[in-house]
């Protein structure tokens, strides 16, 4: 009983003591933690962040790589049926005085020069070529038209090459870009 006594006399001794340690403790333990935790929640804020920007990025992407397909497959479209119509442009009646005039103005550009044609528009041009110009055939023309090669310089006027240099001028105008 002596024992039991003199310990609870020790520990009512040393309880203001310890009371008011942890009481001076207390705020410093809970700033420290409450600064702990602030730093918690903005490293997982800007985690989140992280992560929500990158999977908008990846959608972004994506949505971009599916809009730049549906903008090929339009634009191919539009070139499939212009080559139609430029097939049935060589194949008609208007295509002949074209060449021959295409003829003269390459001619006119390139001076003395050899013009190359399709073999099937050699015998629409017999008879009509350029003074000072020679014919001969390239059956690597697809469309028709013209190719030309002078001392100085050459030429592709073929309807491929026009159709070809309007694909720029179609993304520009055709209000298909894709912008986000």
């Amino acid at each position: 009983s002596a024992i039991r006594e003199e310990c609870a006399q020790t520990c009512a001794a040393i309880r203001p003591k310890t009371e008011s340690e942890i009481e001076a403790a207390l705020p410093e333990a809970q700033k420290k933690e409450k600064a702990r935790s602030e730093e918690t929640v903005r490293f997982e804020t800007v985690r989140a962040e992280a992560q929500a920007n990158r999977q908008m990025s990846e959608g972004r992407a994506a949505l971009r790589a599916e809009l730049a397909a549906q903008r090929d497959e339009l634009q191919k479209q539009v070139f499939d049926a212009a080559r139609e119509k430029l097939a049935a442009f060589a194949a008609g009646a208007d295509y002949a005085p074209w060449l021959e005039k295409n003829a003269q103005h390459i001619a006119d550009m390139l001076g003395a020069c050899t013009l190359y044609a399709r073999s099937a528009d050699l015998a629409l041009l017999k008879g009509h070529v350029p003074a000072g110009c020679t014919l001969a055939a390239d059956d690597g023309i697809a469309l028709g038209g013209l190719k030309a090669v002078s001392a100085a310089e050459a030429a592709d006027d073929t309807l491929e090459a026009r159709l070809k240099a309007q694909y720029g001028w179609f993304l520009e105008h055709s209000g298909l870009s894709i912008e986000f």
